[in-house]
């Protein structure tokens, strides 16, 4: 799928589209609606879910793949770059 479709897959279908994303990463509790509309103009998403952006960020790749890069951090003020593994950010 090219990025065009899959950002013309997110307009057309958004409810569809972002549940299979949040699919896509670990939840504590799984979410019961992914999205409610019931309190115009305000939105919720994947409703009753929770999720630890900590673990699904580091946690479940570190064992999988340690050494493999997880970010790479550049300086707004020198440019200077420096990167990460998932174990790296473990110790940091």
């Amino acid at each position: 799928m090219s990025f065009s479709e899959f950002y013309q897959r997110s307009i057309n279908e958004p409810e569809q589209f972002w549940a299979e994303q949040a699919r896509r990463i670990d939840w504590q509790t799984p979410f019961t609606q992914t999205l409610d509309h019931s309190n115009p103009p305000f939105a919720r998403w994947f409703c009753e879910g929770r999720t630890n952006l900590c673990h699904n960020a580091i946690d479940r790749w570190l064992e999988k793949q340690p050494e493999a890069l997880a970010l790479i951090a550049v300086s707004s003020e020198t440019e200077e770059e420096r990167t990460f593994t998932f174990a790296s950010c473990m110790t940091k």
